[in-house]
């Protein structure tokens, strides 16, 4: 993003607020950019770097597992993780990338040994790989066969990008 301190402001946002609905609409606003900045990848790979920040990938994960009864959230951030493990800075999704960017979409995902895991709430998942692992394994009709195939479009990129790491993955 141009101003820096927008992208801190959208994030205290979420951080502070007491109702999910304020926060997924903050996470919304860092949907919109990532799908707009990713149509020139290059011109705004500044800006994308910028919202490859640990914090930004976490609101990303936490409105995909706390939102299923709202598919067009789920495909939404699993739209947005997948635009920022193919057009974010070279190793977003490694975990070695982590010591540039303190933590990666695989480990915020929770398909490493970092997983973020939380109490899950009715109608939540306590992780992202939950919400994955239930989405590709879900019978026909359960979800939307955009949803599906979005979500093992992630999980290419994932491989693709990290290589044999996800060989073991639990999905």
């Amino acid at each position: 993003m141009r101003h820096p301190e927008a992208l801190d402001q959208i994030l205290a946002i979420i951080k502070r607020t007491d109702d999910p609905n304020i926060g997924y609409e903050a996470t919304r606003i860092f949907i919109n950019a990532i799908k707009s900045l990713s149509s020139d990848s290059k011109k705004y790979a500044e800006e994308i770097e910028s919202l490859s920040r640990k914090e930004v990938i976490s609101s990303l994960v936490d409105l995909l597992r706390r939102t299923w009864k709202w598919p067009i959230l789920i495909n939404d951030s699993i739209i947005s993780l997948t635009l920022l493990v193919t057009f974010g800075p070279e190793g977003t999704g490694k975990s070695d990338h982590i010591a540039l960017y303190p933590c990666s979409c695989v480990a915020v995902i929770g398909l490493d040994e970092l997983e973020v895991v939380h109490t899950a709430q009715e109608g939540e998942e306590s992780s992202g790989v939950q919400v994955i692992r239930k989405i590709i394994q879900s019978p026909a009709g359960e979800v939307s066969k955009e949803i599906k195939a979005n979500t093992e479009t992630l999980m290419a990129q994932l491989k693709e990008r990290v290589g044999g790491r996800l060989e073991g993955a639990p999905i």
